[in-house]
């Protein structure tokens, strides 16, 4: 009997043991957290644009290398409301 009940318990750690594995040592969470699989693709509106695969060429297809106007404050309540408008001044960004 205390031969069954040593074994049993030592079952039951080890069981204990394999259920207390951090998230990323279980195999059985590889999704979480991960975005869904996506095709990129850009719309044109041309045949010949398509067929050159140029996202130049579509009308729909920005851009954002260049000069960013930024502002970096500590505190929420310091930010510039009107972050959007094209004449911000950046030039006194508070850093502390």
């Amino acid at each position: 009997m205390k031969k069954l009940l040593l074994a049993l318990s030592l079952l039951m750690n080890i069981a204990f043991a394999q259920t207390r594995n951090n998230d990323w040592e279980n195999p059985q969470l590889f999704e979480q957290n991960k975005e869904k699989p996506h095709a990129t693709c850009m719309l044109f509106d041309k045949k010949e644009d398509v067929i050159s695969d140029d996202y130049n060429r579509s009308p729909y297809y920005q851009l954002l290398n260049g000069k960013w106007k930024f502002v970096y404050v500590d505190k929420y309540a310091k930010r510039p409301t009107d972050f959007f408008r094209p004449d911000l001044d950046d030039s006194k960004s508070s850093v502390s």
